[in-house]
């Protein structure tokens, strides 16, 4: 469990450098003279395909060399890349900085879950995922609230400079505290040689020849384009169209998401596990649920006028959000072979970084095409619309692939 609270603050720290920007959009938007697009391109195309074309190299590396010391390596990098991103004095720089985060971080999440697999049984897997990604809505809590008041206070450069400092120490302890677990130690015992890893090309034609698992794949992946598109531009709708200020806004949307992700989190990995005693069906149910519920909650949050009541959906919708984090990546794990699991995870990762990464880039182009005052409710509101081939998505892997009729 230690092993994995040092994974989970390695993750929350990756967040918070990713999602810091989201609660910076306004003044950096003002100081550099901006389009909503041009923003977007920071999330998307800065970070995205950086993170990419890294995470293709990472993924034939992971399972051949020691992951922990790459981890923390990797940690080191990025948290680096960040504070430089505090130091822009013009959107070329800022653009360069943040592709820079994006390559850096290409290895953290399938290295983790590499690791997550190896010190867990496979009855444990979803519950550790679930837990792992905790960090999600810790890191994206810290950076909006942090992130704006510390731009209240010292302007948004010195939110970078925060957002920096956990993923270095998080960094020493994983080198200084953690032992790299042994590979497929919980996977089911065979008397044949375990092969050397394979590679990204055969975890590809191992995901493309199993319908189940490039379902999940693409769910995942426009769940990830919608949700990013949120979590890139809550923060400027709450000051656009509430009329918050970016501290005001981090410290309404920060605490918010947080404790809804957090349970949603920690419930989802637990309850599809248990689930899943009764009924094999229920983890996928379950991630389907998550995805029409988001779907639903996030039109009327973004709808709604009254802020009160607004930031009431806005809880509901981040829980709904967590819960098909435990069940969806802890099929796609005990899909995956274990002599190229990391392989198989970081292609995972990759695609759902590269929408994760379109989404808010989507939003400001949409945003720029309405127009009009409300032009961010309109681009949001449609990109919240995927959720609902991914919910029968889910349900087509669950049924057709993974013989749970």
């Amino acid at each position: 469990m230690y092993a994995l609270f040092v994974l989970v603050g390695i993750n929350a720290a990756h967040f918070m450098d990713d999602w810091v920007l989201s609660i910076i959009v306004e003044p950096v938007k003002a100081e550099f003279e901006l389009s909503d697009g041009e923003v977007g391109m920071l999330y998307g195309m800065a970070f995205a395909v950086p993170y990419i074309l890294s995470g293709l190299v990472f993924a034939t590396v992971i399972d051949r060399c020691n992951r922990r010391n790459l981890l923390a390596t990797i940690v080191i990098c990025w948290s680096t890349l960040t504070a430089i991103c505090g130091l822009a004095v013009s959107y070329t720089m800022l653009f360069v900085a943040r592709m820079g985060v994006g390559a850096a971080t290409g290895g953290s999440s399938p290295t983790a879950l590499s690791m997550i697999a190896d010190i867990f049984p496979r009855d444990r897997r979803a519950t550790a995922v679930g837990v792992f990604y905790i960090a999600g809505p810790l890191g994206y809590t810290a950076s909006v609230l942090l992130g704006g008041a510390a731009t209240a206070h010292w302007g948004w450069r010195a939110a970078f400079m925060l957002a920096s400092v956990p993923g270095i120490c998080f960094a020493l302890l994983a080198l200084t505290t953690m032992k790299e677990p042994p590979r497929g130690q919980h996977d089911e015992a065979s008397t044949e040689a375990i092969p050397e890893p394979i590679g990204l090309r055969n975890a590809w034609q191992h995901v493309v020849t199993n319908r189940g698992m490039l379902s999940l794949g693409l769910a995942a992946l426009l769940l990830a384009a919608s949700h990013s598109a949120i979590l890139g531009w809550m923060p400027s709708l709450l000051i656009r169209e509430h009329h918050f200020t970016v501290a005001t806004g981090g410290i309404a949307m920060g605490p918010i998401s947080g404790i809804a992700g957090v349970i949603a989190m920690a419930v989802s990995g637990w309850l599809s596990d248990r689930l899943a005693f009764r009924d094999r069906r229920w983890p996928m149910w379950l991630a389907a649920l998550s995805a029409v519920a988001t779907l639903t909650l996030g039109v009327l949050m973004i709808s709604i006028a009254g802020d009160s009541s607004m930031l009431t959906v806005m809880f509901a919708y981040f829980f709904a959000a967590g819960l098909y984090i435990g069940p969806l990546y802890g099929a796609w794990l005990n899909h995956a072979p274990p002599h190229n699991r990391a392989a198989v995870i970081a292609l995972l990762i990759i695609v759902i970084t590269l929408m994760g990464g379109v989404g808010p880039y989507m939003g400001g182009l949409l945003s720029d095409a309405f127009g009009g005052p409300h032009s961010l409710r309109a681009a949001l509101s449609s990109l919240l619309s995927l959720n609902a081939i991914s919910a029968g998505l889910i349900l087509y892997a669950a049924r057709k692939e993974f013989g749970l009729t």
